[in-house]
């Protein structure tokens, strides 16, 4: 996402990313000969375990935006309990780490609560990580990640930055959704708005 002052202009790039940590798309490159650097005749030498490697490190390398705004889908909570959940969200902070370049600033956005009244009863009784029922345990998911960022949203300069809490923004239209998860364009109208008048006007 880019935010250009004098033009007053915003391009968006959509990218999904399903989990934290995924392997949709990975890299296996040859090192043989130590062929490693980067040039029109020989091929990049950087592996990428994971599709997040693979976006972060190859897919943005040469374009990264000014901005990103990544977004916490609700796809983990139901392949993973608290631990790994957690162990995968530091590990997507290392990639971030590593490869963001100083000039890019990424928003990360916690998970929002899903309107179970439009799902199945099954949705209805399941429990998550022992006793947790789905939308408590999106909001212990997000405590968590509130715990691993903690250090990044209070470094001075810091380039992982915090915004509204998508929770308890969502809690008073949950009906903005079309099947009990995914949203309805109402709702991305008014996180994006709220995004653009807090960031792009001050």
């Amino acid at each position: 996402m880019k935010c250009r002052d004098k033009a007053n202009e915003i391009d968006l790039e959509y990218i999904a990313m399903e989990y934290y940590i995924d392997t949709e798309i990975t890299t296996v490159r040859n090192k043989w000969l130590n062929n490693c650097h980067r040039s029109k005749e020989a091929p990049l030498c950087r592996q990428s375990n994971t599709y997040q490697e693979f976006i972060f490190g190859e897919y943005l390398e040469d374009n990264y935006p000014d901005v990103i705004l990544l977004f916490s889908g609700n796809h983990d909570k139901a392949r993973s309990g608290l631990s790994k959940i957690r162990a995968d969200m530091e590990y997507l902070k290392m990639i971030i780490k590593k490869y963001l370049p100083k000039q890019t600033k990424l928003f990360w956005f916690t998970k929002f609560p899903e309107n179970l009244s439009q799902k199945s009863k099954f949705w209805n009784d399941v429990t998550f990580d022992g006793n947790l029922k789905t939308n408590a345990f999106i909001d212990r998911i997000n405590l968590e990640l509130f715990d691993v960022l903690r250090t990044e949203f209070v470094e001075t300069g810091g380039r992982i930055l915090p915004f509204f809490d998508m929770y308890d923004m969502s809690l008073d239209v949950l009906d903005w959704t079309l099947d009990g998860i995914h949203r309805r364009p109402e709702w991305y109208d008014a996180v994006l708005s709220s995004w653009i008048r807090t960031f792009c006007e001050t």
